[in-house]
């Protein structure tokens, strides 16, 4: 794993001209140089240093993209050569994986570490944008985007790869906390934003897996990610979430039909709630946006609470139904469905509940006292 806490090199600014660029540089078919091949620290401080030049070049750049996507590649287990249909070049990149993999820690983390640090400053030197707030950021206005975009979304493709294979939530955080400086990429990419967004909402859900008062923070800041990366296209954020929300109905409608322990396990899980908890900032933010397609989406998320709600109404799973109860509030305020007299109902069902657990009970009085008072 990353040590975060490692300082980066602080290295001089240096001025340079930036060379005229032909057609030829930009292709990233290149093969890589021996010296490319066989990437050290050395190296790579020496690359974070042109990054910081006024004007970095492109090869600068280059060299520390694909080094990073050696890294990754090295870690996730290899290159992916599976779309890859002619034999000999499936053999070819196996062998060169093995002179070109940096499966030395501390390479990886000065590569990541230049990343998530001096790379997408330079990049936007690079373009000669000026560096304001990401959301007006169009790096697609450059003339010198041409130059870049394939390695780009390479880099994008990389990135979310590394996200998967991280699990400590300290870096997971700063991770989450590039991609955000990534959305103006993201935007111009579709092919990388389906699989990114697509990708942290399966990693979202594989952190939900276990929710604790210390994890609780970051599964609400990968929340919010993901909220605001589905917001920036409801045409992508429909096909999803159509997608997703169909697999949780499938899940409850197979617990409601069986009630066996399995499941019942599959609806009664953090993983689920949270999944619930998602869509429903997902759709309220997008409805309150007035996109008319995710309205589509309203009708169905309030029956698959209510149906989650009702699935085993017992008073083990109290907490649970009142996550739900939540959601529906949550819902209801965001957008104008009403589901008012629902949440009533099962407000009474669930005091009625609980209360009938105490009827016996030498505490009854003081338990129905406080809320005799609070209904009138």
């Amino acid at each position: 794993s990353m040590n975060t806490e490692q300082k980066i090199h602080q290295l001089p600014e240096r001025l340079a001209e930036m060379k005229p660029l032909s057609d030829e540089e930009g292709e990233d078919d290149q093969p890589l140089s021996k010296e490319e091949q066989q990437v050290t620290t050395e190296m790579i401080e020496k690359w974070a240093n042109q990054l910081q030049k006024t004007q970095p070049t492109l090869n600068s750049i280059r060299h520390v993209l694909r080094s990073f996507g050696l890294a990754v590649q090295s870690a996730y287990g290899g290159a992916d050569v599976s779309a890859d249909t002619d034999d000999k070049t499936k053999k070819k990149k196996k062998k060169q994986l093995k002179t070109d993999a940096i499966d030395d820690p501390e390479s990886f983390n000065a590569i990541v570490r230049v990343c998530l640090k001096q790379l997408l400053p330079a990049i936007y030197r690079f373009l000669r944008i000026k560096l304001v707030t990401t959301s007006k950021l169009k790096p697609e206005t450059s003339t010198n985007w041409k130059y870049i975009e394939q390695i780009m979304k390479k880099y994008l493709f990389n990135f979310t790869r590394l996200i998967s294979m991280i699990n400590v939530s300290s870096t997971l955080n700063i991770l989450l906390r590039h991609v955000r400086s990534l959305i103006p990429f993201v935007i111009i990419l579709p092919n990388t934003r389906q699989a990114l967004v697509k990708k942290m909402y399966l990693d979202y859900l594989k952190n939900c897996k276990f929710t604790l008062p210390t994890t609780l923070p970051l599964i609400n800041f990968i929340q919010r990610s993901l909220v605001e990366l589905y917001s920036l296209d409801p045409t992508v954020t429909y096909q999803h979430g159509f997608v997703f929300l169909r697999q949780l109905a499938v899940h409850l409608r197979t617990a409601t039909q069986n009630k066996k322990p399995e499941n019942i396990q599959r609806v009664y899980n953090w993983q689920f709630v949270h999944a619930l908890g998602l869509w429903t900032s997902v759709i309220g933010v997008l409805y309150n946006n007035k996109e008319k397609l995710i309205q589509q989406l309203v009708h169905p998320l309030p029956e698959l609470i209510v149906g989650t709600i009702r699935l085993v109404p017992t008073a083990r799973y109290y907490p649970l139904r009142f996550h739900c109860v939540r959601l529906l509030i949550k819902l209801a305020q965001l957008t104008p469905v009403f589901v008012s007299d629902g949440l009533m109902d099962q407000f009474y069902e669930l005091v009625v509940n609980y209360l009938v657990h105490y009827t016996h009970h030498v505490t009854f009085p003081e338990l129905v006292y406080p809320l005799i008072l609070k209904c009138i």
